[in-house]
C-alpha cells in the first residue's frame, strides 16, 4: 500500500494583534491611509474575547502592533491584563512610538516586563517631529529615561529613509547609551521610493561604512544590531546583514505567525499582508490556517507582489 505524507498543521507560535488602527502620529512614510481617532478602528472587548478563546495552544509570543499605536487604545490596560491573565507564559511584545503622555501606562509596560520596541527614526529631536508628525520628544525622553532598567532589554527600530540616512550611526549612540538593542527597518513599498534608492546607489560606499561603524558600536557594547541585507533592491554586500524575507526562498513567517486585525479579521503575518484568510469567529486559529484558501496561499505566496517585497528581517530578535 502507498503511504501518504500529510502536511503538517500551522499551530502559530506567534500572535500579532492589532489592537489600534488609530494612531496618535501622521508619519510620512507610512502607507496605511486612514481617518483618525475613529471609534470603530480599535478593537473591541468582544473581539478580544474572540481571540482569546480561538487558541486551542497558548501562542509562545503575543505582539502588539498594527498600523496604528496599541497604546492609545482606552482599555489597554485592562485588555493587557486580560492577555496576560489568559496566557502567563506567553512572552508580550510592544511595538509603540512611545509619545506615551501617561506616565501610569509606561510604568505598566515595566510591570508586566513587555518586550518593548520603539520606533525612533532620528536622534535629533526636530527631524524627528517632521518624520513623524505629532510626535513629542519630552514624552519619548522622559520615556526612555523611565526605560532605562527595562527587562528584557527594549530595541529601538529605526526606519530608513531619505530624511534621515545621515543618522545612521548617530541612532547607533543614541542605544548605546541607553544599553537598547537596534532594528535598523526598511519600508516595504511596491514601487521604489526613488529619493531613498538615489542616495543609496549615489552614496552607497558612505552608508555602507555607516552601518559598520554601527554594528562596530553595539557589538562593543554586548548589544544586537539587526541590519538589512539590502534597500530598495540594493545589496549593503555585508556578512553581518540579516536576510529580509522577501529574500528568501520561503518566507518563515507564515508558519510561525499570524495578525489578527482589529476588526477580527486574520492575515498571514506581522507586515498587514491585505488577504484575508478569515474572521476570528469562525472557528479556532489552527481551522483558519489550515483552511484551503491560507493552504493555497502559502503555497503560492512567492508569486505574490506583496511578499516578494518584503523587507522583515525575519528571525528572532
Amino acid at each position: 500500500m502507498q503511504s501518504t505524507e500529510l502536511t503538517p498543521l500551522i499551530r502559530p507560535r506567534e500572535l500579532i494583534l492589532e489592537l489600534s488602527h488609530n494612531c496618535n502620529l501622521s508619519c510620512i512614510m507610512c502607507g496605511f491611509v486612514k481617518e483618525r481617532n475613529q471609534p470603530g478602528y480599535f478593537m473591541t472587548e468582544a473581539t478580544l474575547n474572540q481571540v482569546l478563546a480561538a487558541f486551542p495552544h497558548p501562542p509562545e509570543v503575543v505582539r502588539l502592533n498594527g498600523r496604528g499605536e496599541s497604546t492609545i487604545h482606552p482599555q489597554f490596560p485592562a485588555f493587557l491584563k486580560a492577555i496576560r491573565d489568559k496566557w502567563p507564559a506567553a512572552a508580550l511584545h510592544l511595538f509603540t512610538n512611545l509619545n506615551i503622555r501617561d506616565i501610569e501606562r509606561v510604568e505598566l509596560l515595566k510591570v508586566a516586563g513587555v518586550q518593548l520596541f520603539i520606533s525612533l527614526d532620528s536622534s535629533d529631536s526636530v527631524e524627528l517631529s517632521q518624520i513623524r508628525r505629532g510626535a513629542r520628544w519630552e514624552y519619548m525622553e522622559r520615556n526612555l529615561n523611565l526605560l532605562r532598567d527595562q527587562q528584557p532589554r527594549p530595541f529601538i527600530v529605526f526606519t530608513i529613509q531619505a530624511e534621515n540616512l545621515h543618522r545612521i550611526t548617530d541612532i547607533a549612540r543614541l542605544a548605546q547609551s541607553y544599553k537598547f538593542g537596534l532594528i535598523y527597518n526598511v519600508v516595504r513599498s511596491d514601487l521604489p521610493d526613488h529619493r531613498v534608492l538615489n542616495r543609496v546607489i549615489t552614496e552607497w560606499a558612505t552608508i555602507r561604512k555607516a552601518f559598520i561603524a554601527a554594528k562596530s558600536l553595539l557589538d562593543a557594547a554586548g548589544l544586537p544590531c539587526l541590519i538589512p541585507d539590502q534597500i530598495q533592491g540594493i545589496e549593503l554586500d555585508l556578512h553581518t546583514a540579516v536576510k529580509s524575507n522577501g529574500s528568501r526562498s520561503a518566507c518563515p513567517a507564515l508558519h510561525r505567525e499570524t495578525c489578527i486585525q482589529y476588526d477580527g479579521f486574520v492575515t498571514p503575518c506581522n507586515m498587514f499582508h491585505p488577504r484575508k484568510l478569515g474572521h476570528i469567529r469562525d472557528g479556532n486559529i489552527v481551522q483558519i490556517l489550515n483552511s484551503g484558501p491560507a493552504e493555497a496561499f502559502r503555497q503560492s505566496h512567492k508569486q505574490d507582489s506583496y511578499c516578494r517585497n518584503c523587507a522583515w528581517l525575519g528571525g528572532d530578535a
